[in-house]
């Protein structure tokens, strides 16, 4: 299998200005580049369903990094209340607010045990706080 991770964060970390945006349009070129790759050798269908699949869990481990830290980020800017940890020091709420009242939430899911953080371009609601 071929290491999606590091090929994409290489190609990232290369960037200068590193946005939601750009990282998309990274990925987007991903596929096709590897859709292109797929027609060149006539890969059969199931390793190319496979590589697909990695290629897309690649691409959501990326992007749970990147949300943990933005969180991370927006918690010490908007001096959110982080309360409601569990043991391993993950989210067991489903929001959490701004500790000055605010009304931007960040939305937690349960998925597998795990709590993912989804976010829902919740920067641009908040750069009018800043």
């Amino acid at each position: 299998m071929v290491d999606f991770i590091g090929i994409l964060k290489k190609k990232i970390d290369a960037q200068n200005n590193i946005t939601p945006q750009l990282r998309e349009r990274i990925y987007k070129q991903a596929f096709e580049i590897l859709e292109h790759k797929f027609l060149e050798i006539k890969m059969p269908k199931k390793v190319a369903d496979a590589q697909r699949q990695a290629l897309q869990s690649a691409i959501v481990a990326i992007e749970e990094e990147y949300l943990t830290a933005e969180k991370e980020l927006l918690s010490s800017v908007m001096g959110w209340d982080l309360t409601g940890k569990d043991n391993n020091n993950e989210n067991v709420q489903k929001s959490i607010l701004s500790q000055s009242g605010d009304t931007a939430a960040v939305v937690t899911e349960e998925k597998s045990n795990n709590h993912l953080l989804v976010v829902e371009r919740v920067k641009k609601h908040l750069i009018t706080f800043l």
